[in-house]
C-alpha cells in the first residue's frame, strides 16, 4: 500500500477552519432544529478526526460559543489536556 505524504499543518488549518464554520452555524441555529442536529454532528465528527490525528481539541471559547467547555470544566478540575480525559490519545494503551 502506498503512503500519502501527509502536511500535518495543512490538514490541521483545514479541519480547524471546518470546525470553526459549524460551531458557528450550530451557534446560530434555532435549538433542535435538523440544522443544529446537523451542525452538532459535522462538529464532532472533525473534532474526532484532529483529536485522532493531533491530540488536542480547537477550543470553542475561541469563537465565543456559548456551550464551549475547556477540558478543565469537563473533568471538573485541572487536567492540563484540551479533550476530554476519557478518551485518551493515539498510542495510549488506556484509550478508549
Amino acid at each position: 500500500m502506498e503512503r500519502i505524504e501527509f502536511e500535518e499543518e495543512a490538514v490541521k488549518e483545514y479541519l480547524d477552519r471546518l470546525i470553526v464554520k459549524w460551531r458557528e452555524v450550530r451557534a446560530s441555529s434555532t435549538p433542535d432544529t435538523v440544522d443544529q442536529i446537523k451542525a452538532t454532528c459535522y462538529v464532532d465528527a472533525y473534532l474526532s478526526v484532529r483529536v485522532s490525528l493531533f491530540g488536542d481539541v480547537l477550543q470553542d471559547k475561541d469563537i465565543g460559543d456559548p456551550h464551549a467547555q475547556s477540558a478543565d470544566e469537563w473533568s471538573g478540575g485541572e487536567t492540563g489536556v484540551t479533550m476530554p480525559p476519557e478518551h485518551g490519545t493515539i498510542g495510549d494503551p488506556n484509550r478508549t
